[in-house]
Formats: structure tokens, C-alpha cells, sequence
């Protein structure tokens, strides 16, 4: 009964530590986009990433219209080496999708991420409005990494001759 007692212990010790290691990690990855967020809410940062991006997009383009053959054969070479990289690298057109639409709504709607509110009588609606704001600015940039991967596969499957 004593060894079954340490056992459960030892277990639930484990639980517990992973269950912190787990929360500490999750904890620096929200630090860490916070302090992203928090640098977008500069203007002139945020006038360069949109310049990083958008030359971003238009190189990956370029490169889609120019040479859509080796664009597609080398990620066929790379999904049929493996599944993992192939979607990391798909993410590359995802990512800058999305964070290209963000950064422009981010310009139309500079104050999005900033959670200031007093007590007023109002203060509640005014909090929900803030919050559906925010969600339909972070649901369009999903929505424009989308359709940034969807019109780069299409135009090089549509320009490729395998």
C-alpha cells in the first residue's frame, strides 16, 4: 500500500511539474507576442514591417509567376520528403499574409490592442465593442493568410506544366 501511495505521488509530482513547465512556456510565448503587439502600435515601426511585408509578397509572386515549374516541383520534392516541412514552409505565404492584412488594419484601427477602460457607466459596452473589434481584425488577417495561400497555390498550379 505504501509503494502504490509513493507511486501515485511520484506521478501526481510529475504531473504537477510538467503542468508548470507547461504554463511557464506558455506564459514566455504570450510575453513575447505582447512585446511584438505592443512595438506594431509605433507608426513608423509599422510602416516598415508593412514595407518588409509587402515586398515579401510580391518576391514570393514574382517568384511563383517567373518560375512556376521549379516552385512546384521543389514542393513536391519537399512534401514527399516530408510532411512537417512542407506545411512549415507553407506557412512562409500564410504567415505573410496574414501579418500583411494585420498591419493594415492595424493602421486603420491604431488602438486595437489596447485595453484601457474606465469605470464608467458604459464601460462594459464599451469593453465588448473593443473586444468584436479586435476578434474581426485577428479573423480578417487569418482570412487574407488564407486566401494569400490559396491564390499563390492556385496561380502556380494554374502556370505549371509538370
Amino acid at each position: 500500500m505504501k509503494r502504490r501511495d509513493a507511486i501515485k505521488r511520484t506521478l501526481r509530482e510529475a504531473r504537477n511539474a510538467h503542468a508548470n513547465y507547461q504554463q511557464a512556456k506558455d506564459d514566455a510565448v504570450f510575453l513575447h507576442v505582447s512585446a511584438t503587439l505592443n512595438k506594431l502600435s509605433n507608426p513608423a515601426n509599422l510602416y516598415r514591417w508593412l514595407l518588409f511585408l509587402v515586398c515579401s509578397e510580391l518576391f514570393l509572386f514574382l517568384l511563383v509567376v517567373v518560375f512556376p515549374t521549379y516552385v512546384y516541383m521543389s514542393f513536391q520534392n519537399v512534401f514527399d520528403t516530408s510532411n512537417k516541412i512542407g506545411m512549415l514552409i507553407l506557412g512562409i505565404p500564410f504567415g505573410t499574409g496574414l501579418w500583411t492584412v494585420y498591419c493594415l488594419l492595424r493602421l486603420k484601427f491604431p488602438d486595437i490592442e489596447e485595453q484601457r477602460f474606465g469605470s464608467e457607466v458604459l464601460s462594459t459596452f464599451s469593453y465588448q465593442a473593443h473586444s468584436n473589434k479586435r476578434w474581426l481584425v485577428w479573423l480578417g488577417s487569418i482570412t487574407g493568410g488564407v486566401l494569400n495561400l490559396l491564390v499563390l497555390s492556385f496561380l502556380d498550379l494554374l502556370l505549371a506544366r509538370p
